[in-house]
């Protein structure tokens, strides 16, 4: 599950996931800097709540500029021991009016 902006959206993952014992997840948030989900949410709560859930494999980041990567692993890693998963974004901006991508790539 990935691009959460919100921990609550986490919380809801975790209401289904427990009507499925077996079942398991990843779940990744998008983030507007280095400590905070697009939500606003400290990464470190995400972090702690989904380090408690053993239906939760791994906690990441995703769709999230470069620049702030490492210390959100960092953040992450500082509340939990599970594998951490990450995959930002290019380092461009997105247009939602034009519908384009803009900058370099980095």
């Amino acid at each position: 599950c990935e691009t959460l902006p919100l921990l609550d959206e986490a919380r809801a993952i975790l209401e289904d996931l427990r009507r499925y014992p077996d079942a398991g997840a990843w779940i990744s948030f998008s983030c507007k800097d280095a400590e905070h989900t697009c939500g606003g949410d400290a990464i470190a709560d995400c972090a702690r709540l989904l380090d408690k859930e053993s239906q939760v494999a791994a906690i990441g980041v995703n769709c999230t500029a470069p620049q702030y990567v490492a210390d959100l692993i960092r953040n992450i890693r500082a509340h939990t021991a599970k594998p951490v998963v990450v995959y930002p974004n290019t380092g461009e901006t997105y247009d939602a009016v034009t519908k384009t991508w803009h900058g370099s790539p980095t």
